[in-house]
C-alpha cells in the first residue's frame, strides 16, 4: 500500500498538480505512524522462480 500511494505522490507530481501529490505524502506518513513495522518486500523471493523467461528465438525462415 505504500508503495502505490508513493507512485501516485510521484504520478501527480510529475503531472504538476502539487495538491494531490501532497495528499498521497500525507498517507504514506499516515501508514507508516499506523503500521511501523511494515514490510514491502515481495511476497516471495525473486530469485528462485519457477520458470524462466528466455528472448524469443529468431523466425525460422
Amino acid at each position: 500500500m505504500i508503495e502505490a500511494q508513493e507512485n501516485l505522490a510521484a504520478v501527480y507530481g510529475a503531472l504538476g498538480d502539487r495538491m494531490k501529490s501532497a495528499e498521497h505524502l500525507q498517507a504514506v506518513v499516515r501508514i507508516k505512524q499506523q503500521n511501523p513495522a511494515v514490510d514491502q518486500a515481495p511476497p516471495f523471493p525473486t530469485d528462485r522462480l519457477p520458470f524462466t523467461v528466455r528472448p524469443l528465438a529468431p523466425p525460422v525462415m
